[in-house]
């Protein structure tokens, strides 16, 4: 598990690397993968970034394509 891993609960891991753009629960874990806002190697469109937001409530994200704010 990731709290044996890290020694201490987590609550939100951030990866990437992949450029697949996701956002998952499990097991109590938020998962943010924001993907690639150039998406190399398919430089004809634009790629996505992730927001992360940390509130009171708890932490959430979410994916924002960037072709779709140059379209808008």
């Amino acid at each position: 598990s990731l709290a044996a891993f890290f020694g201490t609960r987590i609550d939100i891991a951030v990866f990437g690397h992949t450029h697949w753009a996701m956002v998952e629960e499990h097991q109590g874990v938020l998962l943010v993968n924001s993907g690639s806002p150039t998406l190399p190697r398919q430089s004809k469109r634009l790629g996505s970034v992730g927001i992360l937001e940390l509130k009171p409530e708890g932490p959430s994200a979410h994916i924002v394509e960037l072709a779709t704010l140059r379209d808008g």
